[in-house]
């Protein structure tokens, strides 16, 4: 590995975790283990759905997690044997806070990983 690449991994990896945007976001996998790691989670409600353009009222939630912190935690984001080697949390459960400290919880609906940075991308809803 390169050099920059491995500095550019551990910058990302800190910036998720500890950069000044991060909040605490309990995790539960499908076996029930918990583990609260830091992220970014993002909540905000739409009034336009900008596929159609449409009037909607919806509401949008994503975290942002470091894979090593995830994995640091105890947690284990490969563990689907359908899909040995992959980043696999749709499924597992995650809550936090809002700004006003109203705590919210979802359910993982997707998990993109990013594999080059090391940081996998949660899309959320209210079911699987």
């Amino acid at each position: 590995m390169g050099a920059l690449l491995d500095s550019m991994r551990a910058a990302s990896a800190a910036m998720v975790t500890s950069g000044g945007f991060e909040t605490a976001i309990t995790v539960t996998d499908k076996s029930d283990n918990t583990a609260v790691v830091n992220g970014v989670a993002t909540l905000h409600n739409t009034r336009i759905d900008t596929n159609t353009g449409l009037t909607v009222n919806d509401r949008q939630a994503h975290c942002l997690f470091a894979t090593s912190a995830i994995t640091a935690a105890g947690l284990d984001p490969y563990a689907d044997t359908k899909k040995p080697g992959k980043v696999s949390m749709k499924g597992w459960r995650v809550a936090f806070a809002d700004a006003h400290g109203k705590s919210w919880s979802f359910v993982i609906v997707d998990a993109r990983p990013d594999e080059t940075y090391g940081l996998v991308t949660c899309f959320l809803g209210d079911k699987v």
